[in-house]
């Protein structure tokens, strides 16, 4: 078994009006998930340095979600997708276990803003 270290680089796209829909799985052992049960995750989304456009977190039901069997869902749906700036951005995944161990950075990437095409005019 291949042993990966952390952070794992992932490259994400965001169509604006669509947004961004992602399912991983953590199997720290290679075999069984993560229990995420008392963990909080806070993916920030923005320039390569500098300051955040944007914001998914677990406390406030924004956008992600964790469970007892290693599942990390990242949502961010077609409204909020459209507030992102078209282009090439970058993001950061914290998972933080429960106190006192400090927080694990677990993905980060690029994320590709891609702006569809509109109807032409009639």
């Amino acid at each position: 078994m291949a042993t990966v270290t952390l952070p794992v680089d992932l490259p994400l796209v965001v169509h604006i009006g669509i947004g961004l829909y992602r399912e991983l799985r953590w199997k720290p052992d290679g075999t069984t998930g993560q229990d995420f049960t008392g963990w909080t995750a806070l993916l920030l989304i923005g320039p390569r340095c500098g300051t955040a456009v944007a914001q998914l977190d677990t406390d406030t039901g924004g956008g992600l979600t964790l469970d007892e069997d290693g599942l990390i869902t990242v949502t961010l749906d077609a409204v909020a997708s459209e507030t992102l700036p078209s282009g090439e951005l970058y993001y950061q995944l914290d998972l933080t276990p429960p106190d006192p161990d400090p927080p694990i950075r677990f993905l980060t990437g690029r994320l590709s803003v891609i702006c569809g095409i509109s109807p032409a005019a009639p």
